[in-house]
């Protein structure tokens, strides 16, 4: 018989300690009795693995974190695809100062390159239905986890593989930082003249 978790104060912890108390009262090894323990170990199991995998961490860092970085995916390319839109045009601008021959050379390249750029809509909308789904999963995930009580308390979580590996070289490799996260070009330069 399992005792009640003195220290538990989640609704599914409370729960799991009411049903061994009602199993001791129903006749202590009746069926019944058993079957409500066994319940009881396996929401008390339960719990134990959504603290062990950090989900109160998951909901309020992993899964925003991943949505942040998959719509800067987005403005990126939507950025760099104007920039590249841009420069076609002027190309098509010149097209009309050069002879016949390099013109239709000139049509055709940008052409192409118009063509090509399809891309960037069709990955837009693709990551945005990626992000979509992100963000419903993060809401279902935080009011499962103000339900049961877990926040993200650090001392109850393992460490994420990324903290796991502090000797690695790579957590050297952290991609580009988000743009509300990165230097300017003017701490740059300040940090580059205070080299000399």
């Amino acid at each position: 018989m399992a005792k009640p978790n003195r220290a538990a104060n989640t609704v599914p912890d409370r729960l799991a300690d009411s049903l061994d108390q009602h199993a001791n009262a129903v006749g202590g090894d009746g069926a019944l009795a058993n079957e409500v323990r066994a319940l009881a170990r396996e929401l008390r199991r339960s719990m134990k693995e959504l603290r062990e995998i950090g989900a109160g961490r998951i909901a309020s860092e992993d899964i925003p974190s991943a949505t942040d970085e998959l719509d800067a995916i987005v403005e990126t390319t939507a950025a760099a695809t104007g920039a590249i839109l841009d420069a076609c045009e002027q190309v098509e601008s010149a097209v009309d100062l050069t002879g016949d021959a390099l013109a239709e050379t000139l049509t055709a390249a940008t052409t192409a390159i118009y063509q090509a750029c399809n891309f960037q809509d069709l990955t837009g909308q693709r990551v945005s239905k990626v992000v979509s789904t992100l963000r419903n999963i993060d809401r279902r995930v935080t009011a499962m986890c103000a339900a049961f009580g877990l926040s993200d308390d650090p001392s109850a979580r393992r460490p994420a593989e990324k903290d796991v590996a502090e000797d690695d070289e790579s957590r050297l490799l952290n991609g580009p930082a988000l743009p509300d996260q990165a230097m300017s070009q003017d701490d740059i330069d300040r940090i580059l003249a205070g080299l000399d």
